[in-house]
C-alpha cells in the first residue's frame, strides 16, 4: 500500500535574488514554485490529493507547505514570519 504523507514541507534556496524580491510580499518566482510543487505532488500521488497551505520566501530562500486535501480543513491559524 502506498504511503501518502499528511504534510509536505519544501525548502529551496537561491530562487530569486533580484532586488525586487526584497519589496514584494509574494514574488512571481514564489508563485511559480508553489504551482510547480503542487503539480508534481498531484502527479506523484494523484489529482486532488494535496492542497497548498502557505509559503514564505526571503529573497533566495523559499519554504512551502502542502497538506493532504482530506486534512486541509483541520488546519487553521497559519502564521509565517
Amino acid at each position: 500500500s502506498e504511503v501518502v504523507p499528511d504534510i509536505v514541507l519544501v525548502g529551496l534556496q537561491e530562487i530569486d535574488r533580484r532586488p525586487e524580491a526584497y519589496l514584494v510580499a509574494m514574488s512571481t518566482k514564489e508563485i511559480a514554485w508553489n504551482s510547480i510543487i503542487l503539480t508534481n505532488l498531484q502527479r506523484i500521488y494523484g489529482n486532488g490529493r494535496f492542497t497548498f497551505v502557505t509559503s514564505r520566501s526571503l529573497v533566495g530562500i523559499y519554504a512551502g507547505m502542502f497538506v493532504r486535501s482530506e486534512i486541509s480543513g483541520d488546519i487553521s491559524g497559519i502564521s509565517t514570519a
